[in-house]
């Protein structure tokens, strides 16, 4: 999830997307599409009925590059072109800025002193943050790579229903994201917290990597501009809610997407790792792994970034990086490996991806896709028979044979998760730790309802087992109830730890309170403070020297 600036922020999903498109987006998205680019965006969302002066806006109607224009880079209606809610502040370009700041210096100025003053006032105006008003918020839905791997190998039936289930996914999932999390603030200094109408979207579909590899993913932006539920005004989205449940809805797209295609092709599932910095992700098991890396080189060059990255950053502080740390070097790694998009015709990019597999699995690459999803009708039902390669399969499950015991267990594991990471945790925290811990188990289901009753089962029970540091304010007689969290609109989000977290927190409190440890004599302290710190020519700073000092003299059994 990134945010997108108004103006001219929308034009990269534009560029290439390609004029003379298929009559329908799956159809767009097989190997016999033969227009450059990718397939022309559609409107996605409820809140698309309060566009066009509350005649609407039809959902799946292609986007036009003037309509992007008018809600993306004004925040005006996609179709009369009428301003939604307040105008967005104009931004002065930073050359704009040093120009008008320049103009002001005193014309007495010495040559020198002109210059030096020029090139302050360029370093101020460069350094800061010039991005103007948030026009929207671009949500990346991608598959996992073994189903790009799949799609781009299969025949034009089965690519349709991979693109099929991946759409399918990611409607249900901007569906939930309207009803539990789309709210706008209203009243005093945005004191209330309100629902919204829906979300006004669109979806941009793209089928490959920057490296020109299979990546199967759709571009879905949400314009910051909704309708209150309770009066129908047109307001900013509430942007902190969006972010703080964008992984538990990341998380629940993947389930979503892998019980589509189990359902309709028969696939398995298996949980696999993909190393310390990234989370295990289910691929599908019938997929190999030395597939998977022929067709990631976009991640071999991020991985090799990183890699280098991390030894930099080990010879500076002689150790290796954290677990955050490491996150945010291959966060750093990825950006600055972007290149620039080369988009070729869909047709020709399966052609040169399909040469590539047959090399790898020395075998007619689609023939083997073909065995992969040859799945009698029956064994989708029962999940009886195996695939031509043998990997197992899951048996799909209702929400009523998921039984309260194995709630209770699937509960246990995801607060496990959250506490082991967090001092304090969000019910989002909760449902994206729900999902993995539902995908570990290996679970699917028959329905997506099923899917969403036990995500919802589990996901309270994991609340139950919590403790809320932030009670509702039952001070506001008569004030609306938000239904995902049954608190009052005026209240903040819910802020949980638990009953272990809080038990660790007193021993460390006592620890620290207990002057009984051992101590370190006053002259081993300054003989180690005055060397030279390993590999340095320099010894502690002044605080750090004072530091060592406190704790090793201290006596205390724990030091904060």
């Amino acid at each position: 999830m990134s945010r997108m600036s108004a103006g001219s922020g929308f034009e990269y999903l534009m560029r290439h997307t390609a004029r003379g498109d298929a009559p329908d987006r799956s159809t767009a998205m097989t190997r016999y599409y033969v227009n450059a680019g990718y397939p022309a965006g559609v409107w996605l969302g409820a809140g698309l009925a309060g566009v066009n002066d509350g005649a609407g806006l039809a959902m799946g109607s292609a986007v036009s590059e003037e309509q992007m224009a008018r809600l993306f880079g004004a925040g005006h209606d996609p179709v009369t072109g009428a301003a939604l809610g307040r105008e967005y502040p104009a931004v002065a370009s930073p050359a704009d800025r040093i120009a008008a700041k320049v103009a002001l210096l005193p014309v007495d100025l010495s040559p020198d002193m002109r210059e030096a003053k020029v090139a302050a006032i360029s370093a101020t105006e460069k350094a800061r943050d010039t991005r103007g008003a948030v026009a929207g918020f671009d949500l990346t839905f991608s598959v996992p790579k073994s189903v790009s791997v799949l799609w781009a190998l299969s025949d034009a039936d089965v690519q349709r229903t991979i693109v099929d289930a991946h759409h399918a996914a990611v409607a249900s999932t901007i569906r939930l994201i309207e009803k539990d999390v789309a709210r706008t603030r209203t009243g005093h200094g945005g004191s209330v917290r309100v629902p919204v109408r829906g979300l006004v979207a669109a979806g941009f579909d793209h089928h490959d990597s920057r490296a020109g590899d299979p990546q199967l993913h759709t571009h879905v932006t949400i314009a910051n501009r909704v309708q209150a539920a309770s009066d129908g005004q047109w307001r900013t989205l509430d942007s902190r809610s969006l972010y703080a449940a964008s992984v538990a809805h990341s998380d629940t797209y993947d389930l979503l997407l892998a019980d589509n295609l189990t359902r309709t092709l028969g696939v398995a599932w298996e949980v696999r790792l993909r190393g310390r910095a990234r989370n295990p992700r289910r691929e599908i098991a019938a997929i190999p792994d030395h597939l998977i890396t022929e067709f990631s080189q976009r991640t071999a060059a991020i991985t090799a970034a990183k890699d280098a990255a991390i030894d930099t950053f080990a010879a500076k502080h002689h150790r290796q990086p954290t677990g955050p740390e490491a996150v945010r070097i291959r966060q750093q790694a990825t950006l600055e490996t972007r290149q620039p998009k080369h988009v070729s015709t869909l047709a020709e990019y399966t052609e040169a991806w399909t040469c590539r597999a047959d090399l790898i699995l020395g075998s007619d690459a689609r023939a083997w896709a073909r065995q992969v999803t040859a799945v009698p009708a029956d064994a989708i039902a029962t999940r009886a028979v195996a695939t031509a390669t043998e990997a197992p399969r899951a048996r799909l499950a209702t929400s009523d044979s998921v039984d309260e015991q194995t709630v209770e267990i699937l509960a246990a594991a995801a607060l496990d998760q959250v506490e082991a990471k967090r001092g304090t945790w969000s019910r989002w925290n909760l449902v994206a730790a729900t999902c993995r811990t539902i995908g570990t188990a290996g679970l699917q289901f028959d329905t997506e309802q099923d899917l969403l009753d036990v995500r919802r089962r589990v996901a309270e029970a994991a609340i139950e087992r919590s403790v809320l540091l932030n009670p509702a304010n039952t001070a506001v007689v008569g004030a609306e109830i938000d239904a995902t969290t049954g608190r009052s609109v005026y209240d903040a989000p819910e802020v949980f730890t638990s009953l272990e977290v809080l038990a660790a927190e007193d021993a460390l409190l006592q620890a620290s309170e207990t002057t009984t440890a051992p101590t370190v004599s006053a002259d081993v302290v300054d003989r180690v403070i005055a060397a030279p710190l390993p590999g340095r020519d320099h010894g502690l700073a002044l605080d750090q020297a004072a530091a060592v000092r406190s704790i090793c003299g201290s006596g205390r059994c724990a030091t904060c």
